[in-house]
């Protein structure tokens, strides 16, 4: 459901995306970082939105009682992770806190939680039992998944004040932090790395528990400005450099520690910081540890066996910020691939999210399994995180420009030089492998004492899917769109209302493992092995019980992939029988294959996405 209001307080939380100028290029070529859009003041539409809305949902259902979730703190009920101290209580501080209008705490339970979680503090600061933090041995056996639920709790608390301001959320916080300022002396003491590496890892390791805390105090420094906390956090992230490598045990604690990093990129303007990042992302994506589906597993191997709800919304979000403080088109058009595919694949029609079971092949992922469980522990919370970062960058503006990054359903209010101007998209045809069309409506604001508006012009992002972007007014006159950046075209100056209709032209994409654009052969009997299909943002899919499609497709004179489609839009491809292959009986031998983004195929207990392709004869 969408929470109306607007919430001021949001514009604080988000003032750390704010620490340089808008994003843009500028005359020597460098970029500045470009900030968010205000997540209150956008209304996401479409598949997307609906997806958006039942996740929010989602968050005032059972098991969701207040006992449930602040079980990982008080104890009061045993249920899954309650070891996790502050883990499922700090995911739904945030999240809850960030969709609740400022004076209307959603949904009741976060009221309540926000009165008593400060109740069941220890002294010493941290949340859960109590541990001697100066024996490693005792921080092993016990304390490492407290490290996490602490970590986690920490990100909560700050977001719970920063929308609410209650100073007594505010306290609990900073003992919290206080607490890790007083341990740092032995989790940083590379004398004791042997013994926390003598320990077992996956999600109750040292190097996964102990490290997600970067974002926190980078985050409780940005509200507080005590230096201490950025001091541990900078500490922290300088430990865990000899912690990460791939593959890691665990996506979602390396991620969260990837964008603790960003932060501290921003605070300081270190730019080793970013570099760290961006060299992960380049071997993670070149090493097959991202899928062609846009997802990411478990765990961060290439060959992970099930994907995770909070790993993809860490993915998703790092990809906005990378994008946010670089940029660089390729992480807007990760994150594209990513919501259109393995974050739709992965929620559940509770509009939770959690686990699927994933097939991989010695490349990674090739096939989508049936679901596994709904983490409600988790994913739940972190899934609908990420739905709120997106609407952040759906469309930014500043200096000059409102800048349109996902041709989506949505309309936000996005601030230009001191005036608010009200941008809509609306999808008006999406034909598949010719073009998407969009209505885009620019309305400015009213500005007290500026009877003269300030010309902005409006920056339209050319997705990696995209062969060109046109765009008309609302009399069909052609519309000039001149380059702007890496990826980006921008029309005439505007100075009033607003109406243009856009066009992003498109063709069946035919991608490697790696996303990578691959010219397919015009010879006849020339093939083609583990190719992924693409139709606009949209991973093309097939049911198929087992084994990999080889299909029989034809090529037109330009070198374009040809194939036909049903009546309701769906593709068709003629499925060519391999030696070996089962009896004519199996059901294997039909001979045309559907194939269909995510959504529009009924859901089957396994959708394969990667191809051979075989040039017909």
């Amino acid at each position: 459901m969408r929470l109306p209001g607007l919430n001021i307080s949001l514009i604080l939380l988000y003032a750390f995306l704010l620490l340089a100028p808008f994003g843009r290029l500028t005359a020597d070529g460098a970029w500045t970082r470009q900030p968010p859009t205000d997540p209150q003041q956008v209304q996401l539409g479409g598949l997307l939105g609906a997806a958006s809305d039942r996740a929010d949902a989602r968050l005032g259902q059972s098991p969701f009682d207040l006992s449930w979730l602040r079980a990982d703190v008080s104890g009061e009920l045993k249920r899954n992770f309650t070891n996790f101290s502050g883990d499922v209580s700090g995911r739904f501080l945030e999240v809850a806190s960030l969709i609740s209008p400022v004076d209307r705490p959603v949904p009741d339970t976060l009221k309540q939680m926000l009165a008593t979680i400060s109740d069941h503090q220890q002294p010493d600061g941290h949340f859960g039992v109590p541990v001697q933090w100066d024996q490693p041995g005792q921080v092993m056996s016990r304390g490492t998944p407290i490290l996490w639920g602490n970590a986690r709790l920490l990100v909560g608390l700050v977001t719970a004040y920063e929308t609410f301001k209650d100073p007594k959320i505010l306290a609990a916080a900073r003992r919290l932090g206080d607490f890790y300022v007083g341990t740092a002396e032995t989790f940083c003491d590379p004398a004791h790395e042997k013994e926390f590496r003598a320990a077992k890892s996956y999600f109750s390791g040292f190097d996964v528990c102990y490290f997600p805390a970067v974002e926190s105090l980078a985050r409780l420094y940005l509200l507080t400005h005590d230096r201490r906390y950025l001091q541990v956090a900078e500490r922290m992230a300088a430990a865990f450099s000899d912690w990460d490598h791939l593959p890691f045990p665990h996506t979602h604690g390396n991620l969260c520690v990837q964008y603790g990093r960003m932060l501290l990129y921003e605070i300081t303007g270190q730019i080793n910081y970013l570099t760290l990042v961006e060299q992960r992302w380049d071997e993670a994506c070149r090493g097959g540890y991202v899928w062609a589906d846009g997802g990411v597993g478990e765990h961060f191997t290439p060959q992970s066996q099930r994907d995770e709800g909070c790993a993809e919304a860490d993915w998703l979000r790092l990809n906005l910020r990378l994008w946010a403080d670089t940029g660089k088109a390729r992480y807007l058009d990760e994150a594209d691939r990513l919501i259109h595919n393995e974050y739709l694949a992965n929620q559940f029609p509770s509009g939770g999210f959690g686990h699927r079971h994933m097939e991989c092949d010695a490349s990674g992922l090739c096939a989508l399994l049936k679901p596994s469980q709904e983490a409600t522990w988790c994913c739940c919370f972190h899934g609908p995180l990420g739905y709120v970062y997106l609407k952040s960058y759906l469309a930014t503006g500043a200096d000059g420009a409102v800048r349109l990054n996902f041709p989506v359903d949505f309309s936000a209010a996005v601030k230009v030089s001191d005036r608010a101007w009200t941008i809509s998209c609306q999808t008006v045809t999406n034909q598949p492998g010719e073009s998407l069309e969009c209505q885009v409506k620019l309305q400015p604001g009213s500005q007290e004492n500026e009877p003269i508006l300030s010309p902005i012009r409006l920056c339209l992002r050319v997705p990696d899917w995209a062969t060109s972007v046109a765009a008309v007014d609302a009399n069909g006159k052609v519309i000039h769109l001149k380059p702007a950046g890496e990826a980006v075209v921008s029309s005439p100056l505007i100075t009033g209302p607003t109406e243009l209709r856009l066009m992003y032209k498109k063709l069946l994409r035919v991608e490697d493992r790696q996303g990578h654009l691959v010219a397919p052969s015009r010879t006849p009997g020339a093939r083609m092995d583990g190719i992924v299909l693409r139709d606009g943002p949209d991973v093309l899919f097939a049911s198929q019980p087992k084994g990999r499609p080889t299909l029989s497709v034809t090529m037109d004179q330009t070198g374009n992939l040809q194939l036909s489609r049903d009546d309701a839009g769906h593709y068709l491809a003629t499925l060519r029988r391999e030696a070996g292959d089962a009896p004519p009986d199996d059901p294997l031998s039909k001979t045309m294959l559907t194939l269909g983004s995510w959504p529009a195929l009924p859901d089957s207990p396994r959708k394969v996405f990667v191809f051979n392709l075989v040039v017909a004869k």
